[in-house]
């Protein structure tokens, strides 16, 4: 197993010219970019993180939107040998000083900083030593902190498809779409999947038909959803007309599914295709099930 930050390092030699990541802003636009590109950046955000005092073992607060910031952030980290824990943007004050708190974190980054971090671009890309992170990340749930057990590593088991366990061989590289805010586990996930050599697609916001256009548009192979964001998209004029085949798998979490939406998916995208799975940010166990 290697470090994070080697294996960023590994991609951006063995693929320098392959458009890695997109974002899709709520806009419009779409930024892409390759490995070299997020290595660079990343690599000055961590020295400009260092120089305000972010070093091994300590907590970086990530309190962005889905946004290329908020992905270069959590890899300045990993090369610092921190620990990313990404937080809700959007509290009110009091709320946001209390998760402060919680996080315990040597720097706290949050949308007034978003001019910084473009400003480090200007930086001297720093020769940074091979480092791991003590633990991987940390998620806030209820109030509290609860960081990974696992260091900063890669390993590739941990973003081995969930659809195998039920026998079916996929693709890879997966094109990985991420519907929801990455404070949450299941966005926040995305990152392991690009590490792994996945290509990576992020909404700033759900948007039923921005998600579906993403689909189309960049073949998706799989994403986590809720119900809401599911009937969302069903619910889109002409859904039935619409190019869902490169979806290879696709898992619904959070809340019940109801029935006659499992039915409606099933017609869209085939019963083998579609996971209902319910787990904890605890990490203790999950439950799943395929249509």
């Amino acid at each position: 197993m290697s470090s994070i930050a080697r294996r960023i390092s590994e991609l951006a030699s063995d693929r320098p010219d392959e458009r890695t990541f997109t974002f899709i802003a709520d806009e419009g636009s779409e930024p892409a970019f390759t490995w070299p590109e997020l290595h660079r950046r990343s690599s000055q955000l961590a020295g400009a993180l260092a120089s305000r005092g972010l070093g091994l073992g300590d907590r970086l607060g990530i309190g962005l939107r889905n946004s290329p910031q908020f992905l270069l952030a959590a890899f300045a980290a990993w090369k610092l040998g921190a620990v990313p824990v990404p937080m809700r943007w959007d509290l009110p004050e009091w709320e946001l000083t209390r998760l402060r708190e919680a996080i315990d974190g040597k720097v706290h980054l949050g949308e007034e900083d978003l001019g910084w971090i473009d400003a480090t671009a200007k930086r001297v890309v720093p020769d940074l030593p091979d480092v791991v992170s003590p633990q991987s990340n940390g998620i806030c749930s209820s109030g509290s902190v609860i960081v990974s057990n696992r260091p900063g590593v890669y390993e590739p088991l941990l973003t081995t498809p969930f659809a195998e366990q039920w026998g079916r061989s996929i693709p890879r590289p997966q094109t990985v779409l991420v519907l929801g805010p990455m404070y949450h586990l299941n966005g926040f996930y995305g990152l392991f999947n690009l590490i792994a050599g996945d290509r990576l697609v992020v909404l700033e916001s759900f948007d039923a038909a921005r998600a579906v256009d993403a689909i189309e548009n960049h073949r998706v192979s799989t994403f986590y959803c809720t119900p809401t964001m599911l009937k969302r998209m069903a619910d889109l004029p002409a859904i039935d007309d619409r190019d869902l085949s490169s979806i290879e798998w696709m898992c619904q979490g959070a809340a019940p599914m109801p029935p006659y939406l499992v039915h409606r998916w099933a017609e869209l995208v085939g019963p083998e295709r579609l996971l209902m799975a319910y787990g904890m940010s605890e990490g203790l166990g999950i439950t799943a099930i395929r249509a």
